[in-house]
């Protein structure tokens, strides 16, 4: 049953007469095989147009650039490798992407070069969007890792929008 059956309303049928357009009314039962709306066909329709929908959000939302926070941690003079607050630091570092789940892809690493214009520590951190990198920055496990490295450690930083093609 439709919603015109339902609602036991006459249709409005469009008549071209010399360039011009008559409306008319035309009793529901001279259109038996011109349903023009149906719940039954609506409802067999959602699954589909909800499937559409889907598509574009999931589209949409990988179509965002990603946001990159680099920092590069510096020793300050009289800081060993071996130092327990340099360990303890690493060790903050390394517990973060279990701790905040908008983290997206995490790398750091110690320096191998022996040049003395590198620097100790590279960490290099994925965000889904700028909202995202906001709430890790504001992170107890973040602000706790800023902490203890503020104690041994300078460092330069930068956070930026990827400008690579998806």
């Amino acid at each position: 049953m439709d919603i015109f059956e339902i609602l036991n309303l006459n249709l409005a049928r469009i008549i071209p007469v010399k360039e011009e357009i008559q409306i008319q009314t035309v009793p529901r039962r001279f259109l038996k095989n011109h349903v023009l709306f149906s719940f039954e066909k609506l409802a067999m329709k959602i699954p589909f147009f909800t499937s559409l929908l889907c598509i574009f959000f999931f589209y949409s939302a990988s179509a965002q650039k990603q946001v990159t926070h680099l920092v590069l941690f510096k020793l300050k003079t009289g800081i060993a490798k071996t130092d327990e607050r340099y360990k303890t630091c690493l060790k903050l570092m390394r517990e973060m992407p279990a701790k905040i789940k908008q983290i997206e892809n995490w790398d750091m690493g110690e320096n191998f070069s022996d040049r003395p214009i590198a620097f100790d520590v590279g960490l290099s951190a994925v965000f889904a969007s700028k909202k995202d990198l906001q709430t890790y920055i504001t992170h107890p496990a973040h602000v706790e890792a800023v902490a203890a490295w503020k104690e041994i450690a300078d460092w330069n930083m930068v956070d930026f929008v990827s400008e690579k093609e998806e």
